[in-house]
């Protein structure tokens, strides 16, 4: 792991509620709940699984390749049996898992990343919204 994707993934929250308070103000506060961290379990066992499968040499996914064009050519002409219908859903499952290992870690730090600008983007219109609503003058 980088030390960007790790200072993402300790320093920020991965997923925040809000609960509603009742404010000495008079108006609702917003008060944000500790978040649930996603477990380390799973964290492990996706960094295993991606191991596993970016052990998958070059020739083995282009033999995976062609067994889903062999596959998908012959459902496109006749019905797949049921052994060849999972024999499909087994090939592009493999080929999931390879294409994962290779892209999963970049999409997990972007996921991140949209994460904490979702809630910032959360906390400026709660802040937004308690300003308005303490200012006086004209309310909407």
């Amino acid at each position: 792991m980088s030390t960007a994707s790790a200072f993402v993934s300790e320093s920020f929250p991965t997923s925040i509620s809000v609960v509603e308070e009742p404010s000495a103000y008079g108006g609702p506060d917003f008060a944000p709940v500790t978040p649930k961290p996603i477990s380390q379990q799973v964290v492990d066992t996706r960094a295993a699984g991606r191991a596993i499968a970016a052990r998958v040499s070059e020739t083995e996914r282009s033999e995976l390749l062609k067994q889903r064009a062999t596959l998908l050519r012959k459902q496109m002409t006749q019905e797949l049996s049921v052994g060849e219908a999972r024999r499909l859903t087994y090939v592009r499952w493999s080929l999931e898992r390879v294409e994962d290992a290779k892209y999963g870690p970049a999409l997990d730090t972007l996921e991140d990343l949209v994460s904490q600008y979702r809630h910032c983007k959360n906390e400026l219109l709660m802040l937004h919204s308690n300003l308005k609503a303490r200012l006086p003058g004209k309310k909407k």
